[in-house]
């Protein structure tokens, strides 16, 4: 039990740096986005492209600062919030690689911003995300495990304590 408690709170610490990190650097992307706006007639649509992954990296790193404070008091959802929010974030690191390849300067606005403006969420997953995520899903199984078996002990004990007549007492 108390290994479990160990790694959700050293990842909930390291989701923690990580997302400081990933504020610094997002701060830095939209300080020079402010300062020296892009006006390239080759992405028409680089800024409206640039806000919204900005928007979409902003709520990743207070999604990770709320599930990180979470694992780190070992709220019993955590780790599943933890799961399920790396997932999306895998899914986001892919999806803006999809939609490059629309037509009519969309792509190409959306390979500029992917480029420039999605510095948030890079400390938070495209390298350990993965691997954060197969800890989390084994640590949720040993816990749903240990709870089952838990709960079939306390079953059977007032199963058989109510045959021999007993009354059962949790």
């Amino acid at each position: 039990m108390r290994a479990w408690r160990l790694l959700l709170q050293t990842i909930g610490v390291l989701n923690l740096g990580l997302s400081v990190g990933g504020c610094y650097f997002l701060a830095y992307a939209v300080e020079r986005e402010l300062r020296h706006p892009h006006a390239d007639p080759r992405w028409p649509f680089f800024g409206k492209v640039f806000w919204t992954q900005t928007g979409i990296n902003v709520f990743f790193l207070l999604a990770f600062v709320f599930v990180s404070v979470m694992l780190l008091k070992l709220r019993p959802k955590a780790a599943i919030a933890h799961s399920c929010l790396c997932f999306a974030l895998l899914l986001y690191a892919v999806t803006p690689g999809v939609l490059w390849l629309l037509p009519d300067g969309v792509g190409s606005s959306i390979a500029a911003a992917t480029g420039v403006g999605n510095m948030g969420d890079r400390f938070l997953g495209h390298v350990s995300c993965a691997v954060r995520l197969s800890v989390d899903l084994n640590s949720v199984r040993e816990c749903c495990l240990a709870q089952t078996k838990s709960n079939w002990g306390i079953r059977k004990l007032s199963y058989s304590k109510l045959r021999s007549g007993l009354s059962p007492r949790l």
